[in-house]
């Protein structure tokens, strides 16, 4: 659905503000303003591999909404994730059309961007909070903590969404309804592999919620309530992440938090099969009764994972506490 949207956004009528490299090819600066038409509402036979090949030119030189890290740097992944939901709409479309008339024959115009090696190369992502550099962790958490006197909500969501092993798309919008604290349980539903979780809280889990629930409007809908959000919820955006750089702090993003989460957990004498349905992989045998029969394993394995992260945060502060 988000690649769905972005495909949408860009197709439609848009100014982009495109980016050109300094005299001396080592930074990113502001160049001019390119308006491109929407082709929201045109014939799908009327759009040429030119035009393609134009527009996706466009989009790699345009600035994002915000600077990245203090410097600006164009779109990368964005096009790419759009333009290659256009290209399969139309791998799509075409055959079928070939067999309602007759033996038409159309081209995808998107192929071009194949054939002119346009798209931007995938690799591993590797970019996480090292809980095992004692340095950087503790740092990064501290400035998700001192975060809390600019932005309470966003602080607590950021820590969450690490405790919680979570995507941004399923955290940011959150409910009080998939929250019991009867049972200390969170359900995710229609997860990324269209399957429900449920997942068992850490005490710092609850300890955040519970804070949210307190300082949240009385009748608020969402765990993290932003009334100046359109939405309501905190939005789905990096930004709250980037401004803990200000405070020292190394810039990841939730699902680089992920990643943290996945890397401690595979440090603990847990099997595979627990620690995939904390990362919600779909793995054959691990449905929705798997949380029932394992509750009590699957709670040990959350726990240990915030009393690892804790561990080593404490073990920082007590290191810089003796150089004072």
């Amino acid at each position: 659905l988000n690649s769905m949207n972005t495909c949408e956004r860009l197709f439609s009528e848009k100014a982009c503000q495109t980016l050109m490299l300094n005299d001396k090819k080592e930074a990113w600066e502001l160049d001019k303003v390119v308006n491109l038409e929407s082709w929201i509402d045109r014939p799908f036979r009327s759009i040429t591999p030119t035009e393609v090949l134009e527009r996706f030119n466009v989009y790699q030189k345009t600035a994002p909404t915000r600077m990245q890290g203090g410097s600006w740097s164009p779109m990368i992944r964005t096009p790419d994730v759009g333009f290659k939901f256009a290209q399969s709409a139309f791998s799509w479309i075409i055959p079928r059309k070939h067999f309602e008339n007759k033996g038409e024959l159309i081209n995808n115009p998107f192929n071009i961007l194949t054939a002119f090696e346009k798209w931007s190369p995938v690799g591993i992502r590797t970019r996480i909070v090292d809980f095992n550099e004692e340095e950087e962790f503790g740092t990064w958490w501290n400035a998700a903590l001192a975060y809390r006197e600019v932005n309470p909500v966003a602080s607590d969501y950021i820590l969450f969404s690490l405790l919680q092993g979570g995507r941004s798309i399923e955290i940011v919008d959150l409910k009080w309804e998939q929250v019991n604290f009867k049972t200390n349980v969170v359900t995710y539903l229609d997860t990324k592999n269209d399957l429900d979780y449920v997942f068992p809280l850490s005490k710092l889990g609850v300890e955040i919620l519970k804070k949210r629930k307190a300082k949240n409007s009385k009748n608020s809908i969402y765990v993290f309530e932003y009334p100046a959000s359109e939405t309501g919820h905190i939005p789905f955006n990096t930004y709250h992440f980037e401004q803990l750089e200000k405070f020292g702090a190394k810039i990841v993003t939730s699902h680089d938090m992920k990643r943290t989460f996945a890397s401690a957990a595979n440090t603990l004498p847990y099997k595979e099969t627990e620690i995939n349905y904390l990362l919600k992989h779909k793995v054959s045998g691990v449905n929705a009764h798997y949380f029932t029969k394992n509750k009590k394993l699957i709670n040990s394995l959350m726990q240990d994972i915030e009393d690892l992260f804790v561990k080593t945060v404490d073990s920082f502060n007590a290191s810089q506490a003796a150089k004072v």
